[in-house]
């Protein structure tokens, strides 16, 4: 219940509080969160595909942030 009905409700009252617009771009970073809280929580290693992945993600957010 902690790790999934929790967040989900968190996550959809959040939404409503933001515009839409504003919520995609903040999902986007979802990744990011997840990635780091698998490599500081689980250890696994962070590879060069995870930073081309952030710098993917980090990049889109700034362009979609600058047009809106």
């Amino acid at each position: 219940l902690v790790g999934t009905v929790l967040p989900f409700v968190m996550y959809t009252k959040g939404l409503a509080e933001i515009e839409s617009g504003k919520a995609a771009i903040l999902a986007s970073v979802e990744p990011v969160s997840a990635t780091l809280f698998e490599v500081c929580w689980l250890k696994t290693p962070f590879v060069w595909i995870d930073i081309l992945g952030f710098i993917c993600i980090f990049v889109t957010v700034f362009l979609l942030a600058k047009k809106g």
